[in-house]
């Protein structure tokens, strides 16, 4: 049973046997190579930073493609999305032909604040009043172990053709895949899914104040991957050369030492790269399928990213 703040119960795991169908994630543990994640955790700090009023960072295939041909150049950040392309894919270069580029952010969390549930969405064609349009696949590196769960529903959003106005589909969500931060660890999900992030359960949940500033971060990339028509700007923004130098910057010692100690390349196990597949999902400690017995907090609406 997953409790929270010592309440009453909030889910019930279903058993693997009764598990739908229809899955909406994939998860991979050990993504990365494990000697980039310093490096990427510095140039996280930096990119977060210097977010200032755009909402995402757009890097495209182009750019993606120089990285994976020339990584002693680029940033860690550029190499990582590099690889995780090829995991989104399942390694089929097919499919990572059809991506335009990736849209992402960083998120540097304290552990008692949770995400509202929201969808991953054009913000820009949003604002100006334009339909939904959502990435191909949503996903998220987890930089570090801290926080409480990620929340992937059942419900995806409707526009009602009579008043415009977004609705939920089901109206209530009966089942979520529940899936615990990791650093290495990766998921990918179907980005039209209603998700959001818990407060974590039991230690460190209503923290505040100078002992909330002394634990530590839930600290997450955020990647959504395109295909056919990029997120509109100013919203996503292409992340300029200043930032990627300064990227760079920050994380050179460490990147330098652990692309060396590579053999000046980036190698990780290509076993664990398989495309999202609809009859199969996680399941375990790691990635739960679960039924929804009380309704979850309100959320920011589609177009909520802190």
């Amino acid at each position: 049973v997953l409790t929270r703040s010592g309440k009453a119960p909030l889910t019930r795991i279903v058993p693997s046997e009764k598990i739908a169908q229809q899955a909406r994630t994939r998860l991979i543990d050990g993504a990365l190579p494990p000697a980039i994640l310093p490096a990427l955790r510095r140039e996280a700090a930096v990119a977060r930073a210097r977010r200032g009023g755009v909402s995402t960072w757009w890097t495209s295939s182009e750019q993606l493609a120089a990285a994976a041909g020339a990584p002693a150049s680029a940033s860690a950040t550029e190499c990582a999305l590099a690889m995780l392309l090829h995991h989104a894919s399942g390694g089929d270069l097919e499919v990572s032909r059809r991506v335009v580029g990736a849209e992402w952010w960083v998120q540097h969390r304290s552990l008692s604040a949770p995400k509202g549930f929201h969808f991953d969405v054009d913000q820009e064609q949003q604002r100006r009043g334009g339909a939904l349009r959502s990435p191909a696949l949503s996903s998220i590196l987890y930089l570090t172990d801290a926080g409480g769960p990620t929340l992937i529903l059942d419900q995806v959003a409707t526009i009602c053709s009579w008043s415009g106005h977004v609705l939920l589909s089901p109206p209530e969500p009966a089942e979520a895949d529940v899936i615990h931060p990791l650093a290495n660890r990766f998921v990918l999900f179907r980005a039209a899914c209603l998700h959001g992030c818990l407060p974590p359960l039991g230690a460190g949940c209503g923290v505040e104040g100078a002992e909330a500033a002394e634990q530590p971060k839930r600290t997450t990339l955020l990647v959504n991957w395109w295909i056919g028509e990029r997120p509109a700007p100013p919203s996503c923004a292409e992340a300029p050369p200043s930032l990627l130098d300064e990227m760079r910057r920050a994380s050179a010692p460490h990147y330098a030492e652990a692309f060396a100690a590579g053999g000046g390349a980036w190698k990780w196990d290509e076993a664990v790269a398989r495309p999202l597949d609809v009859s199969d999902v996680g399941t375990g400690e790691a990635c739960q399928q679960v039924c929804l017995e009380v309704p979850l907090p309100a959320g920011e609406g589609p177009n909520g990213r802190a």
